[in-house]
């Protein structure tokens, strides 16, 4: 308190969220709580409008890992839309034949997207 007056306030709240959850788990579990913030911030006084949540969990299993997952997805995909066509123009200069460029691309693309696809399922 100051100057006799509370100035700031936390309060923890326990869920039955079992972590680590993956990036579409945390989105939809954030989404509920977010709402659940947004109503009480509705109804609070005014003195307690700037009510927000955020969690205290280590990074690894909260909601900064969520926006990390989210990141590496957008970081990982410019860098497929980058080096796909790059690759591309380098191969079709190496080799002077177009089909044979695309081919190599293509086979890239398949074999990345088999990893990618093995390590998700």
């Amino acid at each position: 308190a100051v100057e006799g007056r509370l100035k700031w306030a936390r309060m923890e709240v326990r869920s039955s969220l079992i972590y680590p959850l993956g990036n579409a788990d945390a989105h939809a579990a954030f989404d509920v709580i977010e709402d659940f913030t947004e109503a009480r911030r509705a109804d609070a006084p005014p003195g307690m409008q700037t009510l927000f949540q955020t969690d205290t969990l280590p990074s690894s299993v909260g909601w900064t890992w969520m926006n990390v997952e989210d990141a590496l997805v957008r970081n990982l995909l410019f860098g497929f839309t980058l080096c796909f066509p790059v690759a591309l123009v380098v191969l079709i200069f190496a080799t002077g034949n177009i089909v044979i460029a695309v081919i190599a691309v293509s086979t890239i693309i398949f074999i990345v997207a088999g990893g990618l696809g093995a390590a998700r399922g």
